[in-house]
């Protein structure tokens, strides 16, 4: 911004100076001057319009000079790519040792499991064959259970068969009980032998 201000200060001279009429009999020196600045003028016209040329030439020219804003931009982004990379490279180290630590963990968990696992089966080889006869004994009582619900049948059976019996003979005896107290009311109703 600074240059073109100037450019355009020094094209408005220049155009001031043109307006204006030249007289150099009063002084000669005031003359030098203003040819001078006449002079100084068109040079800066002929400069600025090279410079306007080359940039349409050769693109916008690249100023060398570094000023403290440059210095703070590389500052900032020299900043923000080490802390990230500082960061990153903690949050790496921290996932690093939590993936240590969970692997130790299924480490030490799958000894348990497998310390388990072996307690489990040898357990189940010392039980197996307790359980194996606690089933044939159930098997056992199961067959004299079921022996001994078959008994039980045949006895209510038996008893029933009984009971039949019995009251076929109590029916019998009362039909031979009848018969005898009837013959003999007919015994002592009938007139017998004269006893003497």
């Amino acid at each position: 911004m600074g240059r073109e201000d100037d450019i355009a200060a020094i094209a408005q001279a220049i155009r001031e100076l043109g307006e204006t009429p030249l007289s150099t009999d009063a002084d000669p020196a005031m003359g030098n001057r203003v040819g001078r600045n006449l002079a100084q003028a068109a040079a800066a016209r002929e400069a600025e319009q090279r410079a306007r040329e080359r940039e349409m030439k050769h693109g916008p020219r690249f100023d060398p000079t570094i000023n403290v804003g440059h210095i703070l931009t590389v500052a900032s982004i020299l900043l923000t790519v080490g802390g990230g990379i500082w960061w990153t490279s903690a949050q790496l180290t921290r996932f690093q040792e939590q993936a240590n630590r969970f692997q130790e963990q299924l480490v030490h968990m799958r000894r348990d499991l497998d310390a388990a696992t072996t307690a489990a089966l040898d357990r189940q080889r010392q039980y197996g064959p307790r359980i194996d006869g606690i089933e044939r004994d159930n098997q056992v009582q199961g067959e004299r259970i079921q022996n001994l619900s078959l008994a039980a049948a045949d006895q209510r059976k038996a008893a029933a068969d009984i009971l039949t019996i019995l009251g076929n003979i109590r029916e019998d005896m009362a039909t031979v009980r009848t018969r005898l107290n009837l013959g003999r009311r007919s015994e002592l109703s009938a007139p017998g032998p004269e006893v003497r």
